[in-house]
């Protein structure tokens, strides 16, 4: 009884916060234009970046370095608003400053230590391009149009809904215990049909003069993408001994636990987009 009070409790909480928190999403996105997507984007980008960060630094100077890639993320974020579409030289120049700051701070170590600052820089390396340029698609996917994104959001997060009851209620094979041991293949099969229902009856909405077949496409990729995503961030907690990024966001956990999906998942709707596009032009 006790036990079933507790899942029906967490299970509120989980759809009053999602209810919530896309509502906001989808308000600043809507009414906010390209500035509340940007804001968006950069709120993410810094909440992933406070997550990861608790995660990977552990030696004395642990302070030191999320100040220095706090500031690194405002320095990519600012001049990528300023200068959209120079991620490259961005990305370059991220690991040009990353590698001056751990040399300079590698003289306090030695030993074992070192060995530890060293991974530490390659952690950082990791988390400049997971957590700040990666979510920088969505920037890019915006610049196709509003509807193009929302799309993705509804898309990404349908699936995961679907899966969340049908893996909850109705899954019985493992999928990667190792990793994510709630995870089972039901779910996983739910979460790819959520995503493809909700997709088409976008592309019927919004897209009429598209082919089904490709959206039919779009939704498997993504989904796949997305789960993906999910798998990987489980990868990286279980690595860090960690059940949530954080507990911002009650009954689904932190940025990184509610955004996992998007942040892999954005590219890959970038590209495919982006081949729509040029497809057409031909």
């Amino acid at each position: 009884m006790k036990s079933a009070l507790s899942d029906f409790s967490e299970l509120k909480k989980r759809i009053l916060t999602g209810f919530i928190g896309g509502s906001l999403v989808f308000f600043l996105l809507f009414w906010g234009g390209s500035i509340g997507v940007y804001s968006f984007t950069s709120l993410l980008v810094m909440g992933c970046l406070f997550e990861f960060n608790n995660m990977i630094f552990h030696l004395p100077d642990c302070f030191k370095k999320k100040i220095f890639l706090t500031f690194l993320a405002l320095f990519c974020l600012g001049i990528n608003y300023l200068a959209p579409n120079k991620e490259f030289y961005l990305i370059s120049g991220s690991f040009l400053i990353s590698a001056v700051y751990f040399l300079i701070s590698a003289k306090q170590y030695q030993g074992s230590d070192l060995q530890l600052h060293f991974r530490e820089w390659m952690y950082s390396i990791f988390g400049t391009v997971y957590c700040i340029f990666l979510p920088l698609f969505l920037v890019q996917i915006y610049e196709f149009g509003m509807q193009w994104l929302i799309l993705f959001f509804l898309t990404v997060w349908g699936g995961d809904t679907l899966a969340y009851f049908i893996g909850k209620y109705y899954g019985r094979q493992k999928l990667y215990i190792q990793i994510s041991p709630k995870k089972t293949y039901e779910g996983a099969l739910g979460n790819l049909v959520g995503s493809i229902l909700i997709i088409l009856l976008l592309k019927a909405l919004w897209f009429k003069e598209q082919s089904w077949i490709k959206f039919i496409g779009i939704g498997v990729l993504v989904n796949l993408t997305a789960q993906i995503g999910d798998l990987c961030e489980s990868f990286l907690k279980r690595c860090f001994a960690k059940k949530d990024s954080g507990n911002i966001f009650p009954g689904h956990g932190g940025f990184l636990d509610r955004f996992d999906s998007i942040i892999l998942s954005s590219p890959m709707m970038y590209f495919l987009i982006q081949f729509l596009s040029e497809e057409r032009l031909n």
